[in-house]
């Protein structure tokens, strides 16, 4: 091989690698993370929909036994808003104390419907 060839092999394949999008190991890490919380996130979705639906009827049946289950719901909907504009780098600590503070929920809807069959 001559040098003027293995020369323009080289080039070329500095050429190529110079217009290559550049892939850290990370990327493909870092895509995973961010599709795993969309799911989560579209989970998390569709529970407070849930609940929503659950308090507001419990609500409008019990206006006055509401008071516990109206408190953690406001926590809910506030860990919810935290869900919303979570980030990666927040996204461990904003999901945990939503799941907290849907266990809060569920044990209060727990209190105040033990005596009450329809719910």
């Amino acid at each position: 091989m001559s040098i003027r060839t293995l020369f323009a092999s080289t080039a070329i394949a500095l050429c190529i690698a110079a217009t290559a999008p550049v892939v850290s190991a990370d990327d493909g890490t870092t895509a995973g993370v961010s599709a795993d919380i969309d799911v989560r996130r579209a989970e998390m979705d569709d529970s407070m929909a849930a609940w929503h639906s659950r308090v507001k009827a419990h609500d409008a049946e019990h206006a006055d036994a509401g008071d516990a289950v109206d408190s953690a719901w406001a926590d809910v909907e506030a860990a919810w808003a935290d869900v919303e504009n979570a980030t990666e780098e927040n996204w461990e600590d904003v999901s945990e104390a939503f799941d907290d503070a849907m266990d809060g929920l569920e044990e209060a809807w727990d209190d105040a419907t033990d005596d009450d069959s329809s719910t």
